[in-house]
């Protein structure tokens, strides 16, 4: 799945917009489902990326944050990543 991702985002997208990270064995276990776009919007919920997820199929809630405290929750995936990953690497 990862490798299909790369390849679109290689193929089509823009390169400098997306930020991949590969997590530590013994860090901090994440199952948030938070989406940050150029720091303006942001989605936060609890529907997982699977078809059940983002189907019909199980009841889910999201908010869309807009503003000024998208900001914050960058930070917070930040401060996150500095300590829950091995290695960062460009796409």
């Amino acid at each position: 799945m990862l490798s299909g991702l790369l390849g679109a985002v290689r193929e089509r997208g823009d390169r400098s917009r997306v930020s991949l990270a590969v997590m530590r064995e013994d860090g901090p276990w994440s199952h948030m489902k938070v989406v940050v776009a150029d720091g303006r919007i942001c989605y936060i919920g609890s529907a997982n990326l699977t078809g059940a997820g983002l189907g019909l199929r199980n009841l889910e809630l999201g908010v869309i944050l807009l503003g000024e405290r998208v900001a914050d929750v960058d930070e917070i995936l930040d401060l996150f990543l500095a300590e829950a990953t091995d290695e960062r690497f460009e796409v």
